[in-house]
């Protein structure tokens, strides 16, 4: 999984969540189970994406 560098600039927190990987690499079907808040988990969320 490719995380860039600027999420471990900017964005903390800890959340545990489920994907899959399609056929290119990228992730799909991703769904947040417990996170600090739903602000940040979005964030988070979209640094990896």
């Amino acid at each position: 999984m490719y995380i860039p560098k600027e999420a471990y600039k900017t964005a903390l927190g800890n959340i545990l969540m489920t994907f899959a990987v399609n056929k290119d690499g990228k992730l799909v079907k991703q769904k947040i189970i417990k996170g600090l808040d739903y602000r940040l988990d979005k964030k988070a969320i979209k640094s990896i994406e």
